[in-house]
């Protein structure tokens, strides 16, 4: 549940149309840009400019520095000394220079991108370390003509954003920082991104619906190892001025409307210091339906899991790795840090060890989905926008809040008999692995001829025919004087090999590549019935789908049990509305308890589905 004035519980609670829907679109969110760079001539011995530009805003950890501020006893960690570690450790862009012993210092940095419409600026210093620009200046650039100046005195924020008059046609913005929060240390920028952001509340916002899940079912109706992506639906009035008209150039939106806006929609409360703003879904912009003979603009927008679907991943073969590790190894590989996701620390465990696993090439969300049907657990982003990896063991119990008859207008629970089963069938795939295997090789006789030139390297993609293969040994076969294997990365899948000739001219060379194999032998299948469940309803079978993942059989005895634990007997999911009120801040797994005619049950919430259009409208599906 997320934590809030007990001013907004009242509102809540009292009266859903006092509420109020906010929803704020950043048209220029770094997903949009592949050509954003950040750089600066000032550099620590370790700094990562580029991460002021890459969306986190973050710091993952307090970095230690020589500044007599850090200690080796409070907190504090290494920096990250590889782009592999920074992939995943935030630390953004640190200045050699120092400030003073009153945190006087000039420094400066500078992001570059495609020409586009500026109307503010976004700047976050290190969140771990609660410093932050005191004094400082962005210039805005047009090619070599300085546009702009935004000067800022007596800051207090770590992260500050700023609007003003939009410009356009800027393609370089430029920090200068003068003073600085902490003394006698380097400067400290996470984030430092420009911004045309547009805030929707009122008559300008017509509507929006939210739907939120934590699983959702496979093809037997069975929500195990599933993972869904949040959606949401927003209109927004189109009358003044027709901003979202893709054609109307004089609009300060013209070339802004496009997939990939970062999306945040809040519902809000008036308590005593004024508006109370929480988080009811963070997502980017899938497409856009602005008719030119309307005044309305529609945009559908889905979570971070759906980003996942635009990258993918290739491993190497690793032996004996938790199912955490493995989930880490993949929100890493996506580019996400460890405040940006959290992972159940019981998949860390022996029970959760996978001898054998790979990905030759796959998007991050379907990596994650069979991570997910191998460890029979769930996925789904949460209302703080940070992905959540959960065994259902795992979320806690204790109820959060009791609705009675007079608070709902509408409740069933009546059984459902469609996913139920009574016979499960689980099948482990153990592998066996073979040492010293010839998995590629080219002879004289194959149509094309592998050459390289002289005096230069070359690269080769080598796929083995059968898959995955490990601990590759790459050579020319036969070897030939003056070519040698320079460097090789290995995949599960083949290998990247790059050959060197050292010889005075182009030169024809046979490869071989000899490597482990694994094949899946001996399958085993662990089953689990219910008598009693089968007399009432008849024989009902699952089989719980393969996966490579799932190698060893406790981990295949505990998931035919707990299934069959929740799904011998029909469902008796609740299913409630709210046809106007509801309580917003109640999340994906919490545990609500309601009261009907006949008994008080508590359900742990799976789905809700949010809707404002003035006033507040929810409704909430719950597992026993």
């Amino acid at each position: 549940m997320i934590s809030t004035s007990a001013e907004f519980q009242t509102a809540v609670n009292s009266m859903a149309t006092s509420l109020l829907g906010k929803v704020e679109i950043n048209y220029t969110d770094t997903q949009l840009d592949p050509t954003i760079t950040g750089t600066s001539t000032d550099l620590n011995y370790i700094s990562f400019p580029q991460q002021m530009v890459n969306g986190r805003d973050e710091t993952t950890d307090k970095y230690f520095e020589l500044d007599g501020i850090a200690t080796l006893d409070n907190g504090y960690t290494v920096c990250p000394d590889t782009s592999l570690s920074a992939n995943f450790n935030e630390m953004g862009w640190w200045s050699a220079t120092r400030s003073s012993a009153t945190g006087v210092i000039n420094v400066s940095s500078q992001i570059t991108y495609s020409q586009r419409k500026v109307s503010g600026f976004y700047l976050c210093g290190d969140t771990a370390r609660n410093e932050y620009a005191i004094d400082f200046n962005v210039k805005f650039y047009s090619g070599v003509t300085l546009v702009y100046t935004s000067t800022i005195t007596s800051n207090t924020e770590v992260k500050l954003q700023t609007s003003f008059t939009q410009i356009s046609d800027i393609d370089k913005c430029v920090l200068n920082i003068t003073k600085w929060s902490a003394f006698n240390t380097p400067v400290k920028i996470a984030e430092f991104t420009t911004q045309v952001i547009e805030i929707y509340t009122g008559e300008n916002l017509c509507d929006f619906s939210v739907l939120e899940e934590r699983e959702i079912s496979n093809d037997n109706s069975i929500p195990s190892g599933n993972i869904s992506s949040s959606q949401a639906s927003i209109c927004i009035m189109n009358s003044n001025g027709r901003p979202f008209d893709a054609n109307n150039t004089t609009s300060r939106l013209f070339g802004l409307i496009k997939p990939n806006a970062l999306i945040k929609i809040y519902i809000g409360a008036n308590v005593f210091t004024g508006i109370e703003w929480i988080p009811v879904f963070t997502g980017w912009v899938t497409e856009w339906d602005v008719p030119e003979d309307g005044i309305q603009a529609h945009t559908t927008a889905r979570d971070r899991l759906n980003l996942l679907t635009q990258t993918t991943i290739s491993t190497q073969v690793l032996a004996n790795t938790t199912f955490y590790d493995w989930f880490e190894a993949v929100l890493n590989d996506a580019g996400l840090s460890n405040v940006q996701y959290n992972i159940d620390t019981n998949l860390d465990t022996t029970n959760y060890i996978v001898p054998f696993g790979w990905f030759e090439q796959e998007t991050h969300r379907n990596a994650l989905e069979i991570l997910a049907r191998g460890s029979s657990s769930v996925v789904y982003v949460d209302r703080m926008n940070i992905i959540q990896v959960k065994l259902l063991s795992s979320f806690p119990s204790g109820s959060v809040q009791t609705f009675t008859r007079d608070d709902y207008s509408a409740k069933d629970n009546q059984p459902i008999y469609s996913n139920i089963v009574n016979d499960i069938t689980v099948t482990t795939s153990p592998l066996l692995v073979t040492t010293g295997v010839t998995v590629y090789e080219t002879n004289s006789t194959d149509p094309e001829t592998i050459s390289v030139i002289s005096g230069a390297t070359d690269t080769f993609i080598v796929r083995a025919t059968e898959t995955p293969i490990s601990n590759q040994v790459i050579t020319i076969n036969p070897a030939v004087t003056g070519l040698v294997v320079a460097s090789q990365i290995d995949y599960s899948w083949g290998s990247i090999v790059t050959i060197q000739n050292n010889n005075a001219v182009p030169t024809d060379f046979l490869l071989k590549v000899v490597a482990s194999t694994y094949v899946v032998t001996g399958q085993k299948q662990t089953n689990r019935t219910d008598a009693t469940s089968i007399l009432d309803n008849g024989r009902i079978t699952f089989s719980y789908p393969e996966n490579r993942f799932l190698q060893v059989k406790p981990l295949s005895v505990d998931i035919a049990e707990n299934l069959l634990a929740d799904f011998k007997d029909a469902q008796r999911d609740l299913s409630i509305g709210f046809g106007v009120g509801g309580n917003p801040t109640i999340e994906l797994g919490d545990t609500i308890t309601v009261v009907d005619l006949y008994q008080s049950k508590d359900y742990k919430i799976v789905t809700t589905n949010i809707n404002f259009n003035g006033s507040l409208g929810m409704n909430h599906q719950g597992r026993v």
